[in-house]
């Protein structure tokens, strides 16, 4: 049962993580022009840990990748950008 309750807490924990990374990443995308990649993740960053998200650098990279691959895929934002 422990385990299964550590797995189940991770997990809502890194999918209230995701949405939230989701989130930030929909923010820069309206607020800074394409081209602009690294003051984006640079916004990304900073609002995350205005909300007291803390991360490891290698995964909320790797997670900032991943929504903005997938806002492209949906057609939110330009595959240009």
């Amino acid at each position: 049962l422990v385990p299964y309750l550590k797995s189940k807490t991770n997990k809502e924990t890194q999918d209230e993580i995701n949405k939230w990374v989701a989130i930030a990443v929909a923010a820069a995308e309206q607020i800074y022009k394409s081209g602009e990649g690294a003051e984006k993740k640079k916004y990304v960053k900073e609002w995350l840990q205005a909300h007291n998200i803390t991360y490891d650098e290698e995964k909320i990279d790797a997670m900032i990748e991943a929504a903005v691959y997938e806002l492209k895929t949906k057609g939110i934002i330009s595959s240009t950008e």
